[in-house]
């Protein structure tokens, strides 16, 4: 629930697309500047931003420091599990080559 929280309040305050969030890292976050270093993909640039004293308090809450510091790995919530060697493949029936693993039509 708290990565919910942080990733909504972090979506509403810096205004970025989810996949460019869901990449950032604990290495991109610096929580005493209260600042976050993103890569925006359209424009394939870096954009250092500044975070409000009250999204810096939320990654205090959270389990992990280390890798990405969101669970998901894109954006249809697919969860990333990192350290036993699976990995969940994407479902996007948008993309070429990719069949539809869910439902009829």
């Amino acid at each position: 629930m708290a990565h919910k929280r942080l990733l909504f309040a972090m979506l509403y305050e810096l205004g970025l697309r989810i996949t460019d969030l869901l990449r950032v890292d604990w290495r991109a976050i610096n929580l005493s500047t209260g600042r976050v270093v993103v890569r925006i993909a359209k424009t394939d640039e870096t954009a250092s931003l500044e975070l409000s004293h009250v999204v810096v308090a939320m990654p205090a809450n959270l389990p992990r420091k280390d890798g990405r510091l969101f669970p998901w790995s894109n954006r249809f919530g697919r969860l990333e599990v990192a350290n036993n060697g699976y990995a969940f493949q994407s479902c996007d029936v948008t993309q070429p080559g990719r069949k539809r693993l869910w439902g009829a039509s």
